[in-house]
């Protein structure tokens, strides 16, 4: 076990499933970490009744939405976009209330997330190690976090499946998820990255990061765009 404190973020609703996931893969996390941290976003109550009933070793457990760790739904409208903002900086200060004696120097993220539980990560891991965007999903296209993630030079660990291989070159921009989607092989997976050279992350997260900005920046999303429109 190393001395490292780690911080997971588990974005999204949580349910009995999901709650599962966290304390499979919670348990590996402690076996290399002093302390883990996992940050939970929203929660229903019979997953969080489970979660009580387990005992994890070194492990804290924060309940980041409000007073009442219910599933809140949102229609989509402006307004609603602007209470998930709000939300969000509600999260991010109660996170740094939690943690700001003790801050981790790895972060994971879990799950469908978006910028602010990235840079939310970044800012509380100034000195971190790495921060990984986990996206093990049986069935996609090209997800907005994947390239959001490069462009916040995070390390991306996914499936390589639909426009997800396009973009992720196994060890080049990114990292792959191989075999069964069952948590204890993602757990493994993480754990796997937390032994690669710091240096050698790096170099592939701003790999990603260049990939994300010449074939997805602006002018060149502009430019393809301006393609299509004109040759028709």
């Amino acid at each position: 076990m190393s001395n490292s404190n780690t911080l997971v973020i588990f974005e999204g609703n949580i349910n009995i499933t999901r709650a599962a996931h966290i304390l499979k893969i919670s348990n590996i996390i402690a076996h290399i970490s002093k302390k883990v941290t996992i940050a939970i976003s929203r929660i229903t109550y019979e997953a969080l009744l489970d979660l009580a009933k387990e005992q994890l070793p070194s492990t804290n457990i924060i309940i980041l939405d409000s007073k009442q760790p219910v599933i809140s739904h949102y229609k989509y409208s402006l307004l609603s976009w602007l209470k998930e903002w709000i939300l969000h900086l509600i999260q991010l200060l109660r996170l740094f209330i939690a943690i700001r004696n003790d801050k981790p120097e790895n972060a994971i993220i879990m799950g469908t997330i978006n910028i602010p539980a990235i840079l939310l990560a970044r800012l509380f891991c100034k000195r971190s190690k790495m921060l990984i965007f986990v996206f093990p999903s049986r069935a996609d296209g090209l997800p907005n976090t994947i390239l959001e993630a490069f462009a916040c030079e995070s390390i991306v660990l996914a499936t390589p499946i639909g426009g997800i291989s396009d973009v992720i070159k196994d060890n080049v921009t990114g990292y792959y998820i191989y075999g069964s989607l069952e948590p204890i092989n993602i757990a493994n997976h993480i754990l796997r990255l937390l032994n690669v050279p710091k240096d050698r992350l790096k170099e592939v997260s701003l790999n990603g990061k260049r990939f994300v900005e010449k074939y997805y920046g602006y002018t060149a999303t502009l430019s393809r765009r301006g393609n299509i429109i004109f040759s028709h």
